[in-house]
């Protein structure tokens, strides 16, 4: 009786120890899960928090654009998709190159994203229309050189505390070789002209030549504006007050 109560004992200690091992078990499966689904929502809060802009402000300056204009003359659809098809992270990036790939089939209810195509203007936007600017505003000129100027706006507000993102960029484009080459030097020259604003706003023409540029200042709930333009002078840009 003494060795069958000790063998009871014995095999009663080996189930609450494989009952402490599986409950053990039990508590790091759920730390770990825990630890990665906060992994994931800060992951997730890390990617909501950076614009698609920032991304490409990060790259563009090291990127040539090759340009597939086949047999025909390169006009604003073929630069705005050959820019669109490099940088697709950004959403109005990808609506427009959706569009420019087969207009047709192209539905601007189902992704929110209208298109304003102005092609003997040479001129093209895609927009969602909310409030708030979520857009990519394409415009080319032809140089005086024979290559053509392409300029690019991105616009991204956000309420709440994320940061507004915008981003004016220029392309020489070259139709020997049918690429773009980055030109930062007209870039530098809006940002230094607006570095003193808290935002500003880039108006590229859908009609005539010039680019208005416009600066906020922010004081509660009004803005008070200064406007400037860039003169177009046949091969780039002179800036005057508007």
């Amino acid at each position: 009786m003494a060795a069958a109560l000790s063998l009871l004992m014995v095999s009663c200690g080996n189930k609450q120890t494989e009952q402490t091992s599986d409950k053990a078990k039990k508590e790091k499966v759920k730390a770990r899960k825990k630890k990665a689904s906060k992994k994931e929502a800060s992951e997730k809060e890390a990617q909501a928090s950076t614009s698609g802009i920032e991304d490409i402000e990060r790259v563009w300056l090291s990127n040539d654009i090759d340009v597939d204009s086949g047999d025909i003359t390169a006009d604003i659809e073929t630069f705005a998709c050959a820019f669109c098809d490099a940088y697709p992270e950004y959403e109005p990036n990808e609506a427009l190159c959706n569009y420019l790939i087969d207009p047709e089939e192209y539905d601007p209810e189902e992704n929110g994203f209208f298109i304003d195509n102005q092609i003997k203007y040479g001129y093209i936007s895609v927009r969602q229309e909310t409030e708030l600017d979520w857009l990519t505003t394409c415009c080319y000129w032809n140089r005086n050189d024979g290559h053509k100027l392409f300029a690019v706006w991105m616009a991204e507000e956000h309420e709440g505390d994320f940061k507004d993102a915008h981003l004016l960029l220029f392309y020489d484009y070259d139709p020997e070789t049918d690429i773009m080459t980055p030109e930062p030097k007209l870039t530098r020259k809006v940002e230094r002209a607006m570095e003193d604003f808290d935002s500003y706003d880039v108006k590229l023409p859908a009609k005539g030549k010039n680019i208005e540029l416009i600066g906020y200042v922010y004081d509660h709930d009004s803005a008070e504006k200064t406007y400037y333009m860039l003169h177009w002078n046949g091969y780039d840009f002179e800036m005057a007050a508007g």
